[in-house]
């Protein structure tokens, strides 16, 4: 299926099954599977999330944006790909975690950017929502229930703002659901015709 230029971004707040779900859909689908940008540079810079409540507000500014560049870069060099975080999630980290250090005009700059490459650089995006599933933390990504709604907020925010074509992940017991929906809406446009180049 790699010839149809799959290009699947998954979104939503750390925890709420979006790795799992990614690694056995892109099994399926037999497209490559792109790891979060923030967990190839944590793992370049030997870095956890307590680590990073150690930096300076200048050092979380800096890591932030290279994550978001990172980012950038891993969705526009592939042809197809199964992504388990898209560019609006490491938007909604940097404002999480760097956002009164924005400049105003950097702020605009950096919005125009994820919006269109939101629409653009995937084929379909899959929105996990907060509050059913509470995976155990990894060490890397923030495991408390009240960042990640507030991290799910500015997600759903932006999706609703820029009326994103996204499908809504149906939250329904075991995984296998969620991986029926999906894979559902992405063979139903294959057989379909719709994605073939």
């Amino acid at each position: 299926m790699i010839q149809h230029g799959l290009r699947l971004g998954f979104t939503g707040a750390g925890g709420t099954g979006k790795t799992t779900t990614a690694e056995h859909i892109q099994e399926a689908l037999n497209i490559p599977f792109s790891k979060s940008a923030s967990r190839i540079v944590y793992e370049a810079r030997n870095l956890t999330e307590e680590k990073c409540y150690a930096l300076s507000d200048k050092e979380k500014y800096e890591l932030q944006f290279e994550i978001f560049n990172t980012k950038e870069i891993l969705d526009k060099g592939q042809f197809a790909f199964v992504a388990d975080r898209t560019l609006l999630d490491h938007w909604a980290y940097c404002l999480m975690y760097c956002g009164a250090f924005i400049p105003n005009d950097k702020y605009a700059e950096f919005e125009v950017r994820v919006r269109e490459h939101m629409l653009t650089a995937y084929s379909h995006i899959f929105y996990f929502p907060f509050g059913y599933w509470f995976e155990k933390g990894d060490g890397v990504r923030q495991d408390h229930h009240s960042w990640q709604s507030a991290i799910d907020a500015i997600i759903l925010g932006y999706i609703q703002r820029w009326d994103l074509p996204v499908m809504e992940v149906p939250q329904m017991e075991g995984r296998l659901g969620r991986y029926n929906a999906i894979m559902e809406d992405v063979t139903g446009e294959l057989d379909n015709g719709a994605l073939q180049g």
